[in-house]
């Protein structure tokens, strides 16, 4: 394979997940800049304001200090972000409140008022009672609650749609052109989630001549049969996937971080290349002469990260605990499930409840977001570390924290769907404990283990395997396969 020169070593990174923001989209990018440059490459990169962090569509974003000298000797171009929905919440907040009224009013028929329980049998023939045979416009009420939510789901897709196409790509464009012009930048890298970095980026590939590799840490538009039902309208779902065709096509190279989601969009574009880039650690933050806590009678069983309301929750996990302690009420006081970095789930009704219901009140503890370094402390100090994959829509995908887990070297309990990519890959690699969410006994069995210090480690092997360093290495003989 030709080599590049020195000259032509130079990467135009296009993110929207930058320092100083935090969270598991800003590692993948920062690992990438600390481990090229001593390949002999100059990256650069094009990004949000930070300003305009507060702004930002795609979930909550904490800031983190713990990157601040990522921009050290490092040239970026930082846009503002003019996000159409966040330019409405501050100017439409009457609107949405009266569509939140009108939609109520909708849902509930003039006359339907709740009524007392009838006994059983009331109605003739076997029918329901009187009090349950719907009122005069109950149907027509249901109809327009209907129609209400289906406009509303179409609404709040398409403002999802313009925020990503309109947000900070007209500014990146026209700003990124002479910057890449300037700098003679031949190669481009965006990064997403959000799709809109790959957008910026076909712009600029096709605008100013450039190769362009787009970075799929998520599937673009989710993955056709993965088990979720899409809630979006038809017109909506033909554009995003019109323009994931439109992406896909027109990349040089497209990087997924697992081999399940590089297998999938070969079956759909088999013309494109696709290569393997899977998420990794960095060694400087887990230094190896580290101090370890001495293990006790009292077990911590540790997760780190955020959880989600539809697709990541410890449910399972926690009913499983719950049996096993009722059947063995001796672990009880051997047991601590810490959670760290869900500032929200955390706090919600529903989780108190749960844990609540399931008398764990004692056992588990919770805290919110904490710098990284701070995570990594925590993970270290733990005598096993959770990891939470458990719904069928993300079969596809592996949390960016399995790696660091895999490098601080601590048992590894999973719960993700038989056959999914996180379960896959600790099988495959001898990575610890992994059971289906719907495998109580095998859920409680690797809890049992774990308070027993059964659960196998992760191999130097697999630390190896995943290290940034291996990653970068492979990001740059794809850069040098495009000469």
């Amino acid at each position: 394979m030709a080599r590049t020169t020195m000259k032509s070593k130079k990467l135009l990174i296009i993110t929207y997940y930058f320092p100083p923001s935090g969270g598991s989209g800003v590692l993948r990018i920062v690992r990438l800049l600390g481990n090229i440059r001593p390949l002999g490459w100059r990256p650069y990169v094009l990004t949000i304001d930070a300003r305009d962090l507060d702004k930002i569509a795609y979930g909550t974003i904490n800031r983190d200090e713990s990157f601040a000298g990522i921009e050290r000797d490092l040239e970026i171009l930082r846009v503002r972000s003019y996000r159409p929905s966040y330019v409405l919440s501050m100017f439409g907040r009457p609107v949405k409140r009266a569509f939140v009224a009108a939609r109520s009013r909708f849902r509930r028929a003039p006359g339907d008022r709740p009524r007392a329980a009838a006994p059983v049998g009331r109605g003739a023939s076997g029918g329901p009672p009187p009090e349950c045979v719907a009122p005069p416009g109950a149907s027509s009420g249901k109809a327009l609650a209907s129609l209400s939510g289906r406009a509303g789901r179409f609404f709040i897709d398409s403002i999802m749609i313009t925020d990503q196409l309109l947000e900070w790509t007209v500014p990146a464009v026209s700003r990124g052109i002479p910057f890449v012009r300037r700098n003679d930048l031949p190669y481009l890298f965006s990064s997403s989630p959000p799709w809109s970095a790959h957008l910026i980026a076909l712009l600029l590939k096709r605008l100013c001549r450039k190769k362009w590799i787009m970075d799929l840490r998520d599937p673009i538009y989710g993955i056709a049969g993965d088990g979720r039902k899409s809630r979006s309208s038809m017109l909506v779902e033909s554009f995003n996937r019109s323009l994931e065709r439109l992406l896909i096509r027109n990349a040089d190279v497209v990087v997924c971080n697992c081999e399940e989601i590089r297998e999938y969009y070969r079956r759909r574009y088999g013309k494109t290349r696709f290569e393997v880039i899977m998420n990794s650690f960095d060694r400087s933050d887990f230094p190896p002469d580290v101090e370890r806590r001495e293990r006790t009678d009292k077990i911590t069983i540790r997760y780190v990260g955020e959880l989600y309301e539809t697709i990541r929750t410890p449910d399972a996990f926690l009913t499983a605990a719950a049996e096993l302690l009722r059947e063995e009420p001796a672990l009880r006081n051997r047991l601590s499930i810490a959670f760290t970095g869900d500032r929200r789930y955390v706090h919600l009704p529903a989780f108190r409840d749960l844990c609540a219901a399931l008398d764990l009140g004692t056992n588990v503890q919770a805290e919110g977001y904490v710098p990284h370094r701070d995570a990594i402390t925590k993970m270290l100090d733990a005598d096993a570390l959770l990891l939470l994959q458990p719904h069928e829509s993300t079969r596809y995908q592996i949390p960016a924290k399995l790696f660091e887990y895999i490098a601080a070297g601590n048992p590894i309990i999973a719960i993700a769907p038989a056959g999914s990519a996180t379960f896959n890959i600790i099988e495959r690699h001898g990575l610890g404990a992994v059971n289906d969410p719907g495998d109580t006994a095998g859920i409680k069995r690797s809890i049992r283990d774990a308070i027993a210090g059964n659960v196998p480690r992760p191999s130097q092997a697999a630390v190896e395997e995943f290290s940034a360093e291996r990653m970068t290495e492979k990001l740059v003989d794809i850069l040098e396969s495009l000469q």
